[in-house]
């Protein structure tokens, strides 16, 4: 090894570990989306509870409206999440 190199190498500032802007926008659209499939997750637990204690049980309209609006919004984002596989995959974000 010549002196030139020994020198480059130990004058080289260590690398930070960054992790592209998309990489961090899917992550957090992910964590969202399963947050959100919570609440209809926990609705259909009280129905079940519900109706086994009453065979007659019906879920109020309005009930099963805000399940269906909030499976579809998580839907609706799910399909954002190639969007930003394409936009990583091309260098968006990055330093």
């Amino acid at each position: 090894m010549d002196v030139a190199h020994e020198a480059a190498v130990v004058t080289e500032e260590p690398v930070a570990l960054r992790f592209p802007t998309g990489v961090i926008l899917a992550a957090l659209l992910a964590a969202w989306i399963g947050l959100m499939a919570l609440a209809p997750t926990l609705q259909y637990i009280r129905w079940n509870r519900e109706a086994r204690v009453a065979p007659a049980f019906a879920p109020l309209t309005r009930e099963v409206d805000r399940v269906r609006a909030s499976i579809a919004f998580g839907l609706g984002l799910w399909l954002i999440l190639p969007l930003l596989a394409i936009l990583v995959a091309r260098g968006y974000g990055l330093p």
